[in-house]
């Protein structure tokens, strides 16, 4: 969900619990929108990401800025668009993004 400046995974869990797999969806959420944009909002920023834990009613949010370097990410995302553009196969595509998604945070 984007919300103003925000991208936000919803999280219904039992645990209140900042777990990796959810901080990892976040990064790849950010990362397709990179790619593709968000459909309608031709210009849009995103400056925070966020996690919403519904039954607690809480909202977790931090800068993009401080959790990915812009740098090595607009990097990142020339050489998946171009490898985007020459993949063949859905499998080819879907192992890239899912090898290449563990750099982000390092």
């Amino acid at each position: 969900m984007v919300i103003d400046d925000a991208l936000i995974e919803i999280k219904t869990t039992k645990d209140f619990k900042v777990r990796r797999e959810y901080f990892d969806s976040t990064h790849r959420y950010y990362l397709l929108f990179r790619i593709g944009g968000i459909s309608g909002c031709k210009g849009h920023m995103i400056k925070k990401l966020g996690i919403y834990f519904s039954r607690h009613g809480h909202l977790w949010l931090f800068d993009v800025s401080a959790v990915i370097k812009e740098k090595r990410l607009s990097s990142f995302v020339g050489w998946l668009r171009n490898e985007r553009d020459r993949a063949c196969e859905v499998e080819v595509w879907l192992v890239l993004f899912e090898n290449s998604i563990t750099t982000l945070a390092s």
